[in-house]
């Protein structure tokens, strides 16, 4: 009978809605981001913050109205930043300019899919309506707030913008690779996955996409 109770609290745990998961995190407060180190690889001549910025902006022209919405719903379903998808959803894709008619990526061998690049090296992934569908979105945001429970409770004394931080780096290349803060991006795309994906980030906050 105890083992029963057991479960049946780990699995209301499990069903508990994400409203916080990304409460308390602040771009300011930690100096977190220092963007793009492997831009010159995009053809841009600096890396960095304005990498990640220049970016960002020439992204901003694909973002329509009914994608804003839909990401909206999304994160407001889920509990997650808005700014931080977009900024996932800039880097992996460039707001799907990236894409073939398919919905897969261009690069990468063909493996990740839709604007937030799910692969399908290790998901199941969700092809029914489109690479830029609620449907998409909410499997990406899925994986995302997973990672950074994962990376959350492995690190719980790291201070909260660090536990996003690398969840958002576990979203690349997996949160059992997260082990240090200076070395949080050490073995993602780049070494920089979410030094860019937060300076992206805060650059659309800063352009209040969502206001």
């Amino acid at each position: 009978m105890a083992s029963h109770v057991l479960f049946l609290v780990f699995a209301l745990q499990l069903l508990k809605p994400a409203s916080c998961i990304c409460s308390g995190y602040s771009e300011e407060k930690y100096k977190v981001t220092n963007g793009w180190s492997s831009a010159p690889a995009d053809g841009r001549k600096n890396g960095g913050v304005k990498a990640s910025e220049s970016a960002a902006e020439s992204d901003s022209g694909r973002l329509t109205d009914k994608i804003k919405k839909t990401i909206g719903q999304v994160t407001s379903e889920k509990g997650v930043d808005p700014y931080i998808i977009l900024g996932i959803a800039s880097r992996e894709s460039n707001f799907g300019s990236t894409l073939k008619p398919d919905g897969y990526g261009k690069y990468d061998n063909g493996n990740g899919y839709g604007w937030m690049q799910v692969d399908k090296r290790h998901h199941i992934v969700d092809t029914s309506s489109g690479p830029s569908s609620k449907n998409h979105y909410l499997q990406a945001t899925d994986i995302l707030v997973d990672s950074i429970r994962v990376v959350s409770n492995k690190h719980s004394d790291w201070e909260r913008e660090y536990q996003i931080k690398g969840g958002i780096a576990g979203y690349n290349f997996g949160p059992s690779n997260v082990w240090t803060k200076e070395g949080i991006d050490k073995g993602t795309t780049g070494d920089d996955y979410s030094s860019d994906v937060l300076t992206r980030a805060k650059f659309f906050r800063e352009k209040r996409i969502f206001d």
